[in-house]
């Protein structure tokens, strides 16, 4: 799944006084080779460890070629650097695909036949 160009949106984030630590609530949006995605993620960061934050993953896609699809998953990010204004982070997911049941000819598909399998994605 090459996501192209990825513009976020929105990133609120729930913060104690201390650290950087509560809940994260981020959406975001992009091209997915030509086609629009939208993705949304729900996090939470530690205080015995504010630098990593495990998140759900939930993302819709347009049709690349004849289905649109979804993709959920977990994740993990570890932050380099943080800065009230600029964070820096490594982030890794692990997740599964699933395409729409169709339209006209190919509707009503099985899951099974939805299922197109685990997506992989990491990068800074």
């Amino acid at each position: 799944m090459n996501r192209g160009l990825c513009v976020a949106l929105i990133a609120l984030h729930a913060t104690d006084a201390t650290a950087e630590t509560g809940f994260t609530v981020a959406a975001g949006g992009g091209v997915n080779v030509d086609a629009p995605f939208v993705a949304a993620h729900v996090g939470r960061r530690f205080a015995r460890a504010p630098f990593v934050e495990l998140y759900l993953d939930y993302s819709y896609d347009r049709p690349i070629s004849e289905f649109s699809f979804q993709t959920f998953g977990i994740g993990v990010r570890t932050y380099l650097a943080l800065s009230p204004r600029f964070e820096l982070f490594h982030q890794a997911m692990v997740g599964f695909v699933v395409s729409s049941s169709g339209r006209g000819a190919v509707q009503d598909r099985q899951i099974g036949e939805r299922l197109l399998g685990p997506i992989l994605t990491q990068g800074i």
